[in-house]
């Protein structure tokens, strides 16, 4: 009995919550726990707890309270942490108020309690002998916990974990997993474990207590027990985009869960497991199942099924994406199809024909035991909201369930989840933090990445230093959850647009790494306005030049362009025309159209040139963007809360929007002028003459700003380059540009600070 006291409590008190940010897990008091008990609050423990008259188990909680506190000794102790509950008649479905302080240091530290243990936590000998044993009657409901910690004799003991560990050997049974045979004397066994979860809705209620019995794969040896594991799923760019297809042409997106989809898989290897605890044979305990289907926990079993559904939809007319693996297409009459997303044991669906939809829907619930799920609602954790021509994910339950988890859910929001110019780096001096609980922070925002691109280069940046973090770098990990703080309800729209045509944005900080001096690439890519695709990531080689490290994150967002293009095509979507990127350096767009700047590009790797064929094929095609409206900026640096408002996503507005000014375009066609003497002179700017003032005015500084420019005199409009000569030590040199403007400018034309083209 003590040890199990021990290890509910030990687990439940200290194990189940990391120390609060910036601070190192506490080492748990051992011995203590004992001495803990429960009460209404107004007073020292009473009669209210105690032993009911049906167990032998200590009920924690008051039947008047409508919090409980957790006292120590005749006191109160510290703070309190609110954790849910759904107890009858002691806290309405409000809170049960819990800590847990008082480590013999001083120090206090909050920690969760699972409010499952209020129903049976069963004291020590010792311990109860200084707990009074009142007798009272308690009725409990059951209490969901999302970080419930539940062992198999525990299970046997709870009427709902008991029918579902039932459900789950009915489950193999009926798919005919396995037979029970004599143990083979050269073979391994494998084995079992029962693992315990709840399942939840997206709005946070109960869906279903889940039971799954798993293999101990970890003790498969390869190339006897399995030889090939790998399976693909569904990249969640392809999930984004068949979304945002979907709402472009107005179709309802539909879903269908597989159960025990591990089940249906289909071995090729010889394997043998142990008989599940608790549902032993009578009689023959000495024999062991060979399986014929696969298990959860097996190396293969992700691999087995997926070549099972794969075959069937092959076997039914579908054709698999050549560009995703997981995605599937089914052609109908005239222009109707049907497509299929596949992540694991989720599928979502669509197509433009209600009488397909039906008929995959029957046919699939037929061959598989499937749950209907009906309009795709919550899918791996993103919150799916749908209405006509209308799609908006977020992942506002996500965000609110990982603040609760690291102490954050009370803490004051924030504008941006960076401080401007902010720049990290190794052995910055500040003292480490805990690793775990530094790679579980990161991991759950990297997670939020896929429906939030506004945090994509901060999260980036802090996954970084997952190895030693220190305090700065939880510090700045906090920043980003002040900033969720104020931005949960943070997502992205998907509409139907009179265009929905693929577009790109690419940016890269040049060196902006204070370790190695790397520099950073961002790019995003819409469908129309629409945001699917989007990336921060470290280069991998080290750039020379502002050009050059624009040049390599051109690169990068040209080979996301082609698979997305090719994506797109495959969802029977005609995406014709080359693919337009916007840059905001004039310089590397240069480069990607001719080989030119050599002193200053012969060395870049080969694989970047890549774009360059691409750009001569006609497959994409790069213009300038002003870089006050070049959205893939936040990807790479941290910027202005003015210029971060500017290209963030809010809920219920179009993705993100760029306006391509008419000064942009017009600086873009300027940019062969830039290749002046061969890449002899860097460009320091553009400027203009305003005859008003009869002085020279910045139209494009060095780092890519486009000013709105002065009305022209009529006739004759000056420009100029200003240049510095490399070869010379950097002096200044200033190029006029008047014979190349009839090119591009309609004379006698009335300007108002816009420039108009030819």
């Amino acid at each position: 009995m003590k040890g199990l006291f021990l290890g509910l409590s030990v687990c439940l008190l200290v194990a189940l919550l990391p120390a609060a940010l910036g601070h190192d897990h506490p080492e748990p008091k051992k011995g203590r726990v004992a001495y803990y008990r429960m009460s209404n609050g107004l007073g020292t423990p009473t009669g209210a707890c105690g032993y009911a008259k049906t167990g032998v188990t200590y009920n924690y909680g008051n039947v008047a309270a409508a919090s409980s506190k957790l006292w120590k000794n005749g006191a109160a102790c510290g703070a309190c942490y609110l954790v849910k509950c759904g107890i009858k008649g002691i806290c309405n479905n409000e809170g049960v108020k819990i800590v847990v302080t008082d480590r013999g240091d001083g120090d206090n530290t909050d920690f969760i309690l699972s409010s499952h243990a209020f129903e049976t936590m069963a004291l020590p000998n010792k311990a109860s002998q200084l707990l009074p044993k009142a007798v009272v009657d308690v009725k409990y409901e059951r209490i969901p916990c999302k970080y419930l910690l539940i062992v198999f004799e525990e299970a046997t003991k709870d009427e709902v974990w008991n029918e579902a560990m039932d459900a789950e050997i009915s489950m193999i049974e009926k798919n005919k997993t396995w037979e029970l045979v004599d143990q083979p004397e050269d073979k391994p066994v494998i084995g079992l474990k029962w693992i315990y979860k709840i399942k939840f809705n997206e709005d946070g209620t109960i869906q279903k207590y889940k039971a799954r019995l798993v293999a101990k794969g970890y003790s498969q040896q390869p190339g006897i027990d399995f030889h090939e594991t790998y399976a693909p799923v569904a990249r969640m760019e392809t999930i984004r985009t068949v979304l945002a297809l979907a709402a472009q042409l107005e179709l309802p997106v539909y879903q269908l869960d597989v159960k025990s989809a591990f089940l249906n898989g289909e071995l090729e290897e010889e394997v043998y497991v142990e008989q599940p605890r608790g549902y032993e044979k009578k009689g023959e305990e000495d024999k062991v199942y060979r399986l014929r289907k696969a298990l959860y926990g097996l190396k293969q079993a992700p691999r087995a099924w997926n070549s099972r559904i794969d075959r069937y939809f092959q076997q039914n007319e579908f054709q698999r994406s050549p560009s995703e693996a997981s995605l599937y297409i089914k052609k109908g009459e005239g222009k109707d199809f049907l497509m299929v997303c596949l992540y694991v044991d989720d599928l979502i669906y669509t197509g433009t024909s209600q009488r397909m939809i039906e008929e995959f829907k029957s046919a699939m619930m037929k061959e598989f035991e499937m749950t209907d799920l009906g309009l795709m609602k919550y899918f791996l954790g993103i919150q799916v909201k749908q209405s006509p021509g209308e799609i908006f994910i977020s992942q506002e339950k996500y965000t609110e369930d990982m603040l609760k988890r690291f102490h954050m859910a009370t803490c004051k929001p924030i504008s941006t989840p960076m401080t401007l110019n902010e720049k990290l780096q190794r052995n910055d001096g500040a003292e480490n933090v805990d690793g775990k609980l530094y790679r579980s922070l990161v991991g759950s925002l990297i997670y939020l990445t896929h429906t939030r691109p506004d945090i994509c280069h901060s999260v980036s940046l802090i996954s970084r230093f997952m190895n030693e973090p220190s305090k700065l770098h939880f510090a700045a990990a906090k920043r980003i959850l002040r900033y969720l703080q104020g931005t949960k309800k943070l997502g992205l729209t998907y509409k139907k647009e009179a265009e929905s045509k693929l577009t790109g944005y690419t940016d890269s900080d040049w060196a902006g790494s204070l370790d190695d001096r790397k520099s950073t690439s961002g790019y995003i890519f819409c469908l129309g306005s629409k945001p699917i695709s989007w990336s921060s990531k470290k280069q991998k080689t080290v750039a020379l030049s502002s050009a050059e490290a624009e040049y390599i994150a051109a690169t990068d967002a040209a080979c996301e362009a082609v698979w997305l293009k090719r994506l797109i095509s495959d969802l029977q979507q005609n995406e014709n025309g080359p693919t337009i990127i916007h840059c905001d350096n004039m310089s590397a767009i240069a480069m990607t159209k001719n080989p030119v700047f050599h002193a200053r590009s012969k060395h870049i790797e080969l694989r970047h040139h890549f774009i360059r064929d691409l750009v001569n094929e006609g497959l994409i095609v790069m213009e300038f963007i002003n870089t006050d409206d070049q959205p893939a900026d936040i990807l790479t640096k941290a910027v202005t809360r003015e210029k971060f408002e500017k290209f963030k996503q809010y809920p219920g507005h179009d993705g993100l929007t760029v306006k391509v000014t008419e000064q942009s375009r017009f600086a873009e066609y300027l940019s062969i002028v830039l290749l002046y003497q061969g890449g002899q002179y860097d460009v320091l700017g553009i400027q203009i003459y305003d005859g008003s003032v009869k002085q020279w005015k910045d139209m494009r500084n060095a780092y890519g700003a486009v000013y709105d420019l002065p009305n022209p005199p009529k006739g004759t409009i000056s420009l100029r380059l200003k240049l510095k000569n490399i070869a010379s030590g950097g002096a200044v040199k200033l190029v006029k540009l008047d014979d190349v403007i009839p090119r591009f400018w309609k004379a006698g034309v009335a300007y108002d600070s816009k420039v108009k083209l030819a």
